[in-house]
């Protein structure tokens, strides 16, 4: 059985690192791979120590002034043989955590779901401040339990877990196929977060849900965009992988500050995960 592998790109997410990593690990992913750019805290140095530990693969991402760690790494791990020749693959943000709500919680059970599935397109849920204003060292699937509804419409973007195949192109949100043709994309065997069929259209071109694609019931993408609000200004002053400049603003927080519902099934794995970490800080 190949990887089942997350690639993703980091800039100074040194407090959230080790937890995201250690739940990821814990649900069945076993190859990480992360892409880091212009860090000024110590998440290279954890990431190297994490490599000769076994638990990740890292690559420094160096963009010349004006440039885009995003496609620079998309396009460099495409060249990667630990990427290629893995099973399945989700790109990933560090503030975002795959939550699989059926069975035991593991890539397993979703994948049980749908065996003939070749591609799952889960949803984000967008989770909020929980009314917290100050920073806390307490892991963001436990500190940040609230979150918006399913039929909040602007946060229906997607992350796809899926399997290669020819002539794929690794996207933020989902692969394409390299070249104008795109036909061979509606062949794929997409389901959505219900486990449900997706359609043509989105197969073929988009990037987030409509009314007729939106799936929650076996899994999602918790996606911690906002936290607290001092968590919040201090993203807006690291910057972001994708060099985007004025993305994190009071109305992109006021917008994604979503807390309407209790959505607390990450803390499952809440006691594993924290122990996991443990592991980490104990290695010498």
């Amino acid at each position: 059985m190949g990887a089942r592998t997350i690639l993703s790109m980091a800039k100074d997410e040194g407090p959230f690192l080790l937890h995201w990593i250690a739940h990821h690990r814990l649900i069945g992913f076993d190859r990480i791979i992360v892409f880091t750019n212009d860090c000024s805290d110590e998440t290279d140095a954890m990431l190297e120590r994490l490599e000769a530990m076994g638990e990740v693969l890292h690559f420094r991402n160096p963009v010349e002034p004006g440039g885009k760690p995003q496609p620079r790494a998309l396009r460099a791990a495409e060249k990667l043989w630990e990427l290629t020749d893995s099973a399945w693959i989700l790109t990933l943000d560090i503030d975002e955590y795959v939550n699989v709500k059926v069975g035991d919680g593991s890539l397993d059970a979703l994948f049980a779901t749908a065996p003939e599935a070749d591609g799952f397109a889960l949803t984000w849920r967008m989770m909020g401040s929980a009314g917290r204003v100050d920073w806390t060292d307490i892991p963001v699937t436990e500190a940040y339990p609230m979150g918006a509804p399913d039929l909040a419409r602007r946060g229906w973007g997607v992350k796809t877990l899926f399997q290669p195949f020819d002539r794929f192109k690794l996207g933020i949100h989902r692969p394409t196929v390299k070249g104008p043709d795109k036909s061979a994309l509606a062949d794929r065997a997409w389901v959505n977060g219900s486990a449900k069929p997706m359609t043509t259209a989105f197969k073929t071109w988009m990037w987030n849900c409509t009314r007729a694609t939106l799936g929650y019931q076996v899994a999602e993408i918790a996606h911690y965009a906002t936290q607290s609000q001092e968590a919040y200004l201090r993203r807006a002053a690291r910057g972001n992988v994708n060099a985007k400049p004025n993305k994190y603003t009071p109305t992109y927080y006021a917008i994604f500050d979503r807390n309407e519902e209790m959505h607390a099934g990450l803390l499952r794995h809440a006691q594993a995960t924290r122990a996991w970490v443990a592991g980490y800080l104990a290695a010498p």
